[in-house]
């Protein structure tokens, strides 16, 4: 009876040892596979599942809601609002003392506000996101009640609107796709569209302008969506946005497509060759390069629409 029960107790120790060193070896393996992954994501670009900066900065702004007032996180959303207006105002009719004052003061409060919405967004907490929504809309209502309606620009401002709610309702449906993030990238242009049409301009060729300029963002960042190591997104989107930036610049003003000609050769050289993903430690650096772009191209665009 003894032996047969420490034979039956050799036999379960030997079981559980064997099934130790086989899991054991299963851990080693996988834990070697992975850092065979990241090593070939880390030198060739590869696809890897480690978060961006900018995604981290978004799932930080989700776990704890950003204060308001607050600048944003990231420079390139202030940088498209502030270039976004420079557009609109090379379209005043009249560059004043206090049309310049009242266009900063506006774009200040959606600058303090734009983390905290775009938190609010991307966690779908509705109500905070109609509070600040609110609370940006309500400078817009006193000076439509003080100006008139008739001294508004009024198609600006309904496009500014419309562009809104459409980018808005698309990234509430799906806040981690890369569609709804590249379709959310035109919000903060529309920042120097709805001030200059409440506060100055009556002329139509704003529209057209602003358009080209906001096309280009909306490209930039559906080709920053293309490069990332971590997405597979198609690198001809880029191309199709900008196709249509091309198309209303040609209508409007043809001398405008100079300013689009590095975009051209760079986003269609990335999808012809299939885009050459970023290294992560290189993100921040490749934040900056693009935001000197648009900056640039910027310059281009209100030079072009001054001598055409």
């Amino acid at each position: 009876m003894c032996t047969e029960k420490h034979g039956r107790e050799d036999s379960a120790s030997s079981s559980t040892n064997s099934g130790s060193r086989v899991l054991l070896v299963y851990f080693q393996q996988s834990i070697e596979k992975g850092k065979m992954l990241v090593g070939r994501g880390t030198r060739h670009g590869g696809a890897m599942q480690r978060p961006s900066s900018a995604q981290h900065g978004r799932r930080h702004a989700a776990a704890a809601p950003a204060k308001c007032p607050a600048l944003p996180r990231e420079p390139s959303a202030a940088g498209i609002m502030v270039l976004g207006l420079l557009v609109a105002l090379s379209k005043a009719q009249i560059l004043s003392t206090g049309l310049v004052a009242g266009s900063v003061a506006l774009l200040l409060l959606h600058l303090l506000c734009f983390d905290a919405g775009f938190a609010a967004a991307r966690g779908r907490r509705l109500r905070r996101l109609a509070m600040l929504a609110l609370l940006n809309s309500v400078p817009y209502a006193l000076i439509l009640w003080l100006r008139g309606v008739t001294e508004v620009f009024v198609p600006g401002l309904l496009l500014a609107i419309a562009v809104f709610a459409l980018a808005t309702t698309a990234y509430l449906l799906d806040p981690r796709s890369p569609d709804a993030y590249v379709a959310g990238s035109v919000i903060p242009a529309l920042a120097g569209l709805a001030i200059i049409s409440v506060l100055d301009s009556h002329e139509p060729s704003l529209l057209p302008l602003w358009s080209v300029f906001a096309l280009h963002v909306v490209a930039r960042t559906a080709y920053t969506e293309s490069r990332l190591p971590f997405r597979d997104y198609s690198p001809w989107i880029s191309v199709a946005v900008l196709g249509a930036a091309i198309v209303v610049a040609a209508i409007y003003k043809p001398l405008l497509l100079v300013a689009l000609i590095e975009p051209v050769v760079t986003m269609t050289r990335n999808a012809v060759r299939g885009p050459y993903k970023l290294q992560i430690n290189r993100l921040k650096q490749y934040g900056r390069r693009e935001l000197l772009a648009q900056t640039v191209f910027t310059a281009l665009l209100i030079v072009a629409d001054g001598i055409g």
